[in-house]
């Protein structure tokens, strides 16, 4: 166990952040719907 629970702590962050930007996303989709649609002044 070299890295020791850091690693553990390190990659369960990572999945749990990687499944909160997959919900963000998916909560904003309505949003980019809307854009695609009618864009933005912005060009994201």
């Amino acid at each position: 166990q070299r890295n020791g629970p850091l690693g553990a702590i390190r990659l369960s962050f990572l999945k749990h952040s990687a499944k909160f930007a997959r919900l963000e996303l998916s909560r904003q989709e309505p949003e980019l719907e809307k854009y695609s649609v009618n864009p933005p002044e912005s060009p994201f």
